[in-house]
């Protein structure tokens, strides 16, 4: 029995992977979320673990996608930024704006995209989600405990998203030109980034928030 048992762990093991896009826990290159052409892809909730995708996901509250740090930054327990995916973060949040300013600026744009749908730029496999050409990144959700770690991790996040798209070359694009004049929303250069709203104490924990607490979490989400 001891012997089956290991054997099934290593097995577990061995056929967990992590989404090439989320980092979410998936059996496949991509994990089913990331796949889904219903959920809408222009808004990115970052979590610290999968165990909060889970909280989220209860009671059909959110229907974005994600992003999974796999940790927090906890300068008391050496963990720096480097040691979560916040590069593969930012990466991912270049890569989504990037293909559109660079499509744009193509002379077979139109032609190209007419009645059709353009794949995203990330890399992946044949099962990449598919997006319509007049599709972007939107807002990116900071959903990290409330906690000091989780403060410090989502100002560290939100410094390295404003220094990339107050970069030159994304202040030209033209539809970050545009939406840049309007500051209504909170948004940087057509980017906006909240922080998870009232209803969540400090000190407590996603993992644990019950169906309520989150869901007024979300509607009453703020600019960051």
């Amino acid at each position: 029995d001891l012997k089956e048992f290991s054997e099934a762990v290593a097995q577990l093991k061995t056929k967990t992977l992590k989404c090439s896009i989320c980092l979410n826990l998936t059996e496949e290159g991509v994990c089913s979320i990331c796949s889904d052409p219903q959920r809408d892809h222009g808004v990115i909730t970052v979590v610290e673990s999968v165990l909060d995708i889970l909280s989220l996901e209860t009671g059909n509250i959110y229907n974005g996608v994600y992003h999974v740090l796999h940790g927090r930054i906890d300068p008391l327990n050496n963990v720096g930024p480097e040691d979560i995916f916040i590069d593969k973060l930012v990466k991912r949040v270049e890569t989504l704006l990037k293909p559109v300013q660079a499509l744009k600026s193509s002379p077979s744009y139109a032609k190209a995209t007419e009645g059709k749908s353009v794949k995203k730029f990330s890399g992946v496999n044949d099962k990449s989600v598919e997006y319509k050409s007049t599709v972007k990144l939107n807002e990116i959700i900071l959903a990290m405990n409330p906690d000091m770690e989780g403060e410090a991790t989502a100002m560290y996040i939100r410094n390295r998203i404003k220094e990339l798209t107050n970069s030159p070359s994304f202040a030209k694009a033209s539809h970050f030109a545009e939406a840049s004049r309007d500051k209504s929303e909170g948004k940087r250069n057509g980017l906006k980034i909240t922080r998870l709203g009232y209803g969540l104490p400090m000190g407590a924990s996603l993992e644990y928030a019950d169906y309520m607490t989150l869901k007024k979490s979300l509607e009453n989400r703020s600019n960051f």
